[in-house]
């Protein structure tokens, strides 16, 4: 999962169910702004649809639906 950000600061990625049951999240720390990466192996859920959100700072900046 791949994100971009022009100022410094938490990020939030959570990957959820339709029905909005978190699957995998992770916090991820960043002091300068950028972008970063998080590895996300999805071997261990199966197949379907999951949304995943990135927070930034506490607002909400995108949500992307995948099919696994």
């Amino acid at each position: 999962i791949n994100f971009v950000s022009t100022t410094a600061g938490d990020f939030d990625i959570s990957i959820m169910k339709p029905d909005g049951s978190t699957v995998r999240s992770f916090t991820v720390t960043r002091s300068v702004s950028g972008s970063g990466t998080v590895n996300w192996n999805s071997s261990g859920v199966p197949n379907g649809m999951y949304i995943i959100s990135v927070r930034h700072n506490g607002k909400t900046s995108g949500k992307v639906v995948v099919l696994k």
